[in-house]
């Protein structure tokens, strides 16, 4: 293992910790195979009866990928009322946008979609970009989840549901994608490292001094060094609580603002996968 992970250790029979860890999240989060029918037809019960009387009776998040469009089809399977929630963070390709347009489309499934004021999403994109954290995807992420509850909120509705892989992912290190839902890790990069300076420009620049490349080598030190004292900081505080901390990603996220639409598709792909949570 290279030392982009510095936590890995091994047992006395090879095993590395990331190992035992997805042991025990598998064993928390995937329900026995024998009792999966049983668990899902509660569930599909308990979200029917919570939705009664309102327009949908549970909310699910689509991208265009594959998990998601799963997603969308395994709900209205099951017979249930979901409203699908796009979040449009300025990068969207042509083909996710047709995928989600194609399957909802098909399913008869209703689409709200939020457009995220750009400029200032673009402002905290650039912040995990020059602090180098692992997965400069984390703004993306915690603005996703903000929007689903939110419009779950907004709605009265109790229920989410997410395509995600655990076998896939859940073995992966901690430090390589912390910080989903901390939205104080999230405004502390950005306050660290908005108006920090491009520290590759000013080391290819000829103009400078001895010592103001000193400087900006330091400078370029310390970005590296951040994630792992940010992100020691915030797992210590994360094993004091189970609470999850769900701060609004952006200052728009889940307003239904004139950057929102809603719109009604129809749609199918090939689906492939889910873990419901």
């Amino acid at each position: 293992m290279d030392t982009t992970d510095p936590d890995i250790v091994f047992d006395t029979q090879g095993v590395c910790n990331h190992c035992h860890r997805y042991d025990a999240m598998a064993r928390q989060r995937l329900i026995p195979e024998g009792e999966r029918r049983t668990a899902l037809d509660a569930l599909v019960a308990n979200v029917k009866q919570s939705g009664r009387g309102k327009p949908y009776d549970c909310v699910i998040g689509v991208s265009g990928g594959v998990d998601s469009t799963y997603v969308a089809w395994l709900v209205k399977d099951l017979g249930l009322r979901p409203l699908a929630v796009h979040l449009d963070n300025g990068w969207n390709s042509e083909l996710a946008v047709a995928n989600i347009e194609k399957t909802l489309k098909t399913l008869s499934i209703d689409l709200y979609t939020h457009v995220i004021d750009w400029e200032e999403f673009r402002d905290l994109q650039v912040s995990f970009l020059k602090a180098s954290t692992p997965d400069g995807e984390i703004p993306t992420d915690h603005a996703i989840f903000a929007l689903l509850y939110a419009q779950a909120a907004r709605l009265g509705l109790r229920h989410v549901f997410t395509g995600v892989n655990v076998a896939s992912e859940g073995v992966l290190p901690k430090k390589w994608g912390y910080g989903y839902f901390d939205w104080r890790y999230i405004t502390d990069v950005h306050r660290r490292f908005d108006h920090v300076l491009d520290i590759l420009v000013l080391l290819e620049s000829s103009a400078l001094t001895v010592r103001q490349q000193r400087t900006a080598i330091g400078w370029r030190h310390r970005v590296h060094d951040l994630h792992r004292s940010v992100c020691a900081d915030r797992l210590t505080e994360s094993r004091k609580s189970d609470r999850v901390i769900r701060g609004a990603s952006l200052k728009h996220a889940g307003e239904a603002n004139h950057h929102s639409q809603s719109h009604r598709y129809h749609g199918r792909t090939n689906p492939d996968g889910l873990a419901v949570p």
